[in-house]
Parts: C-alpha cells; sequence; structure tokens
C-alpha cells in the first residue's frame, strides 16, 4: 500500500523533471512570496541566511544570483529524478523518507515545515543510540574531520568512555593543536594531524575561519592518509565531515568497509551531487549496508532556516 509520504514524493520528483526550470523558479518565487505574507519572521531569517551565505538578496527568478543558484539545483534534481526515487525507496525508515521529502519541498516552497517536521532534535548530530547501539567489544571510533573535538565529546556523551580506542583527524594545524588541548583528559585516543583521503600523499588545502577543504588547487600543501593504510584494527564506527572529500575518504577506507562494516555517518551537504553519489558508493563498497536519511539543524527561531546538514547512516 502506498502511503501518502510516498505519493508526495513521488509528485514533487515529477514536478522537477516535467516542469522546464524557469517554470520551478517561478513557482519557488511564488513560494517565497506567500511565506512572506503567512510567516514574515521566517522568511526574514531565509533572506538573511541566504544574503550571507550564498549572496541572495532577492527571492526573484529574474535575479541572476537566484537564477543561477536555484537554477542549477532544479536542473540537478530533474535530470536525475529517477536516482532520486531510487534513494527514496531504499532508504529503511519513514523518519529517512520524511526527512528527504520535507527537505526537497522546501528548496522549491520555502515552506517552514522544515524546521518543524524535517529535522532531528532528539539525539547529538551522528549518535542516534536507536541506529547505533554501542558495539558489543567496545567502540573503536574514527572521526574524520575532528575539528576542536567537538564531536568525539558528543561521542563519549552518549556512549561512555567504554571505547576501546578513538582515533582522531584533523588537517587544520592550529584547530588540531585546540582540539589535543580540548581531550588531554580522555584515554586512549590516538591524534593524527593529517587530512584522510584514498590514499597516502599530500594534497591542496584552502584554510577558512571555521573550516578547510582539500582541493586539487588547494593553497597550503597538507599531508594525507587513507584508512585502510593507516589502522590495522577493526573499525566499528566512522564518522566523516570533511568539507567535500568524503568520496576519496570512503574509498580510501573500502577493506575496512567490506571486511568489518562499521557503522558510517557521512555528511551530504558539501555538493549537491553527494546527495546521490555518496548512498550509492556505500552500497557499491558494501551492498549489505542498511541506508538512513537524517537532517540535523537547530529548529528554534534563530537557527539556520534551510537545510544545511543532511546525512547519510549506514549499519
Amino acid at each position: 500500500m502506498s502511503l501518502k509520504c510516498d505519493e508526495d514524493f513521488a509528485r514533487l520528483i515529477g514536478e522537477f523533471s516535467e516542469k522546464s526550470v524557469p517554470e520551478l523558479l517561478e513557482q519557488a518565487a511564488a513560494g517565497a512570496e506567500k511565506c512572506a505574507k503567512t510567516n514574515g519572521r521566517y522568511h526574514a531569517e531565509l533572506r538573511q541566511y541566504y544574503a550571507g551565505w550564498f549572496g541572495i538578496k532577492k527571492f526573484d527568478k529574474n535575479d541572476p544570483v537566484f537564477a543561477s543558484y536555484f537554477g542549477s539545483m532544479y536542473w540537478y534534481i530533474g535530470e536525475n529524478a529517477d536516482s532520486l526515487l531510487d534513494l527514496y525507496n531504499g532508504l529503511c525508515d519513514y523518519r529517512s523518507k520524511y526527512s528527504l521529502l520535507k527537505m526537497l519541498e522546501h528548496w522549491l516552497t520555502f515552506s517552514p515545515d522544515l524546521r518543524w517536521y524535517g529535522i532531528e532534535h532528539t539525539f547529538p548530530g551522528y549518535f542516534d543510540l536507536d541506529l547505533f547501539p554501542p558495539a558489543p567489544k567496545g567502540e573503536v571510533f574514527v572521526d574524520c574531520g575532528a575539528y576542536d573535538g567537538d564531536s568525539i565529546k558528543s561521542f563519549i556523551d552518549m556512549y561512555g568512555e567504554g571505547y576501546k580506542r578513538i582515533y582522531a583527524y584533523e588537517i587544520v594545524p592550529n584547530i588540531f593543536k585546540k582540539m589535543r588541548e580540548n581531550l588531554k583528559e580522555y584515554p586512549n585516543i590516538i591524534f593524527r594531524d593529517k587530512g584522510v583521503s584514498d590514499k597516502a600523499g599530500t594534497a591542496g588545502l584552502d584554510i577558512f575561519e571555521t573550516s578547510s577543504s582539500i582541493m586539487r588547487d588547494g593553497t597550503f600543501p597538507a599531508p594525507v592518509v587513507s584508512l585502510d593504510e593507516d589502522i590495522d584494527e577493526d573499525i566499528t564506527f566512522i564518522k566523516m565531515d570533511i568539507e567535500g572529500a568524503e568520496m576519496l575518504a570512503l574509498m580510501g577506507a573500502r577493506e575496512h568497509i567490506e571486511r568489518s562494516r562499521p557503522k558510517l555517518a557521512v555528511c551530504l551537504y558539501h555538493t549537491l551531487e553527494h546527495l546521490l553519489e555518496i548512498p550509492a558508493l556505500i552500497k557499491q563498497l558494501n551492498p549489505a549496508y542498511e541506508l538512513y536519511f537524517r537532517h540535523h539543524g537547530d529548529p528554534r527561531d534563530g537557527g539556520i532556516p534551510f537545510p544545511i546538514e543532511y546525512m547519510i547512516y549506514a549499519k
């Protein structure tokens, strides 16, 4: 039996594939106008954040920045409609499916429903105990993109200090130093001042105020390793938030993923293409994985009002 959620998703994907990009831009602009009339405060937040993050100052189909940003998004979704339906149908619970529906709906309508119905706020990001119960013999947790240690602290808060070992990878030197200081009281943490990729070597790094990105033409040379080369023991849990390098890092963990099937929490939001490419790669590396989609964020007024922290979980 088809549920309304399934029907709504099929209808929405049909709109993206059947309508032209100019028609979708006009529909989106009308959705933004409706939002302004029915929920002015939320609309003001949208305008503030879209202007600050993407330079979009007007929700107008004739505005070149609006048309370029959302036009390319709508084109990609329409061109990959069948693959998005496959992703939706392959997700293993309706929390996943409903969150994906609400995210795509928001991109076309700017509905505030996303804030109330499409965002997870029961568990801290990455650590959903219903999906990821603790490993019986203790976790070997690998944090790719450990930043200042915040996610490792969340991991320990959720799973306790009975873990076997934690590997913390952070490529930015000053942030790595801060992470070591923040985590100095915790035992059995292996600190790696390296990035994670498909093989050992040197990558170009662009450093920003609160993040970094591994780029082919990045400004600063930085060391990278693969998890298969760097970690001998079986891994139970891998978290990846590495600013767009997730595909390479997954390929560099192929042997661990094939052999041990560790729990995976992988960010999808750094490029639009990763919404499809990363789940497909995970299933290619180990078809036994079950996939779950989650969108994390702050549902309160003042939190980021559009999709920005969406993940694929695999177990």
